[in-house]
């Protein structure tokens, strides 16, 4: 479909001196002080160096950002200049590209002027960025929406055709289509899917013309299928007698073969695309060093720069050359896979889970969701990648879905470790004072909560307060969660203010998928009451920027006892900011001696194709490391093993900083009232007898 004027989400808007950006899907605002002539005028987006969805023109002497708190500087190539991340800074007379990062994404043009900026860091949302011009000048000024929320509808009939018509117009949300589109926060969040009696696109949504198509059977199976390879593509959508990928220079790759399904095909294309897109895109707006483009370009057939600026079938026909080998090394972990009924009821997954890069499979009878699962590589991925599914048989170890769980998750704000506030509903004195330790563990401006025997109405007003995280382990009922003075009905809560709650001790899964639906987005259960010596590493890593799945395995709950998960397990609910949570592996090879890897780790929030940089804000891992340690940046996901080899007295310095997570041979290591050393060095014991 096409015609009608395209709105786009971002708007600007002048008050006096001042210039509002206001982003309507994300309901976020940015000012700018302007000291001229603050009259906009509309200006072609294609100028700017990053894609925009609006843009103007303003003649000004200075600029002021407010609650913007970083810039970035290119000069009229559009190469990085050094110094443009100082607080302060000069820049002589020329043409500039400057990038605000605020609540909204700002772009640049300074036209042919010499200026001179400065940024404030203040505590909250006192943060500002200025720029001085030495004269009056024009400048254009481009804003982008975070675009993490659907930003229209497309009505589905029940008809696999219909959906596989559809399927293009899902990756009209992505703002380019070059290599570029492996960076997250160029992957808008795709239109909504709904069901509906007429098939129905928003004029404004156009379906990307890549030259590169997918033709599979006109089947929900197939559609469901190959929807992530579509989406990241941009791809056109055919219907054939057999799977296949087709470029526009003739090539024909085949998305099923006797060694690969399509599930597989479609997992093996995707994590490739994604990787060699993030190495072929240093040649484009963000040079960022990245340690496994000097590892890995040697060994490619191209030369990845030279496919900057080719079409899409001519990189991928070259991507498809690479050996599985030379790249499995450095695939980045894919935190989950879904499993869908070949349905129309479960179209609606489709665009929460695109967002995500999430990669899906099609439930078949008799298979099960845990154990039968395809990820990009699947001798490198960890246990950890999340299996979430729609068939409503909670299994232990997965995720059951529920719609309303990504509809609550764009809508709450997530906290930082010190606004994070955590309550625990518990029966005995002795666990209520083992858990009120989760204090001293903590940001110290965190809050914990513990209440004894909480009564029906206690119990009640925790769920219903704003709280980060609720965890219970109250006995479970077959009508609730069992309270002092009788029984709390979950089906009873209309109106669940934390956004995470965990319910122990034999409570039903379709209790926590209550409480999912009247308000929380993700939740688990446990068959057993969970020692505290589990649930307070659980609620530490959880409140710390671990996903609630991630925070669980990592604390070892699915070894304590079976564990389900309910809404969305994958979502994190306490921000770090600019950071994925970051695992050091650690293994003895000897008495005092230990190996070691760190992962970062992908979330909702450090999104694939991001990049990590594996060095602690204050110096601290690099301190520790020294110049051994493998510097630059990698991306979010990857498993990078250092050269260094530490002691035991390392060891232990690691487990103190607080900006990493420290396993010993799949133990977790906090310090909680444990002699550390005295466990690093058993370890290493163990494994010296053991080569004796």
């Amino acid at each position: 479909m096409s015609g009608g004027r395209y709105h786009p989400p971002v708007t600007f808007d002048r008050d006096g001196a001042t210039v509002r950006v206001r982003d309507a899907l994300e309901s976020a605002e940015l000012t700018i002080d302007v000291d001229g002539d603050p009259a906009p005028e509309p200006a072609l987006e294609d100028v700017l160096l990053f894609p925009v969805d609006e843009a103007i023109t303003v003649s000004a002497s200075s600029l002021r950002f407010e609650t913007a708190f970083g810039r970035t500087i290119w000069d009229e190539n559009g190469d990085p200049l050094d110094g443009g991340c100082d607080e302060r800074g000069e820049f002589p007379h020329g043409t500039y590209y400057v990038s605000i990062v605020g609540a909204v994404k700002v772009h640049l043009r300074i036209n042919d002027a010499a200026f001179a900026t400065e940024q404030r860091i203040g505590d909250g949302a006192d943060h500002a960025v200025k720029i001085d011009l030495a004269e009056p000048s024009q400048v254009t000024i481009g804003a982008r929406s975070l675009h993490s929320r659907p930003e229209a509808t497309i009505t589905v009939p029940d008809d696999p055709d219909a959906l596989l018509e559809a399927l293009p117009y899902v990756a009209s949300s992505i703002k380019e289509f070059s290599c570029e589109r492996s960076w997250p926060t160029l992957r808008g969040h795709p239109p909504t899917l709904e069901r509906g009696e007429e098939f129905r696109v928003p004029p404004a949504l156009r379906a990307p013309e890549t030259g590169v198509a997918v033709e599979i059977p006109a089947t929900y199976e197939h559609c469901f299928q190959v929807a992530p390879l579509v989406f990241y593509l941009g791809a056109a959508v055919r219907a054939a007698d057999r799977p296949a990928l087709a470029l526009a220079n003739g090539h024909v790759e085949p998305l099923e073969t006797a060694r690969q399904s399509v599930e597989e095909r479609v997992a093996d294309l995707l994590s490739r695309c994604l990787l060699l897109d993030s190495l072929v895109r240093e040649s484009g707006y963000t040079p960022t060093e990245r340690v496994e483009y000097d590892l890995l370009a040697p060994h490619l057939p191209f030369y990845p720069p030279n496919l900057y600026d080719v079409s899409l079938s001519e990189q991928l026909l070259e991507y498809l050359e690479v050996s599985r080998d030379v790249i499995e090394p450095f695939l980045p972990e894919w935190p989950k896979t879904a499993v869908l009924r070949p349905a129309p009821s479960d179209v609606k997954y489709l665009s929460p889970l695109l967002h995500e890069l999430a990669l899906i499979r099609v439930e078949r009878s008799g298979r099960s969701p845990r154990t039968d699962r395809a990820t990009p590589a699947a001798d490198s991925i960890p246990d950890s990648a999340l299996t979430a599914h729609t068939n409503g048989n909670p299994q232990p170890g997965t995720c059951l879905l529920a719609p309303e769980a990504f509809e609550h998750a764009r809508d709450f704000e997530r906290p930082t470790s010190a606004d994070a506030r955590i309550a625990i509903a518990t029966r005995e004195p002795e666990r209520a004072r083992s858990f009120r330790r989760l204090e001293d563990r903590l940001d110290p401006d965190a809050s914990v909560r513990v209440i004894e025997q909480p009564t029906v109405a206690e119990f009640g007003r925790m769920l219903s307060t704003d709280h980060t995280i609720l965890y219970s382990d109250l006995p479970g009922t077959e009508r609730g969660v069992r309270c002092a003075d009788g029984t709390f009905v979950v089906g009873d809560a209309d109106d669940v203010g934390a956004t995470a709650v965990g319910l122990a001790a034999g409570a039903s899964p379709t209790d926590c998928l209550e409480l999912v639906s009247a308000g929380a987005v993700a939740g688990f259960v446990t068959d057993d009451r969970v020692r505290p010596g589990v649930a307070r590493p659980l609620l530490t890593l959880f409140a710390n920027g671990f996903t609630l799945q991630h925070a669980s395995v990592l604390a070892g709950l699915d070894r304590e006892t079976d564990v389900r998960y309910v809404g969305d397990a994958s979502v994190t609910v306490v921000r770090r900011p600019g950071e994925s949570p970051i695992l050091a592996d650690v293994r003895p090879t000897g008495r005092d001696e230990f190996e070691f890897e760190l992962r970062s780790r992908p979330t909702d929030v450090a999104r694939l194709g991001a990049v990590v940089h594996f060095e602690a804000d204050d110096g601290s891992l690099a301190r520790l490391f020294d110049e051994a340690v493998h510097d630059g940046f990698w991306l979010v996901g990857a498993r990078v093993e250092q050269p260094r080899r530490l002691s035991v007295d390392d060891v232990a310095t690691l487990v103190e900083d607080e900006t990493i997570v420290v396993k010993l041979n799949d133990r977790l290591l906090t310090g909680d009232g444990a002699d550390v050393e005295s466990i690093v060095r058993e370890a290493g014991g163990r494994t010296a007898a053991d080569a004796e």
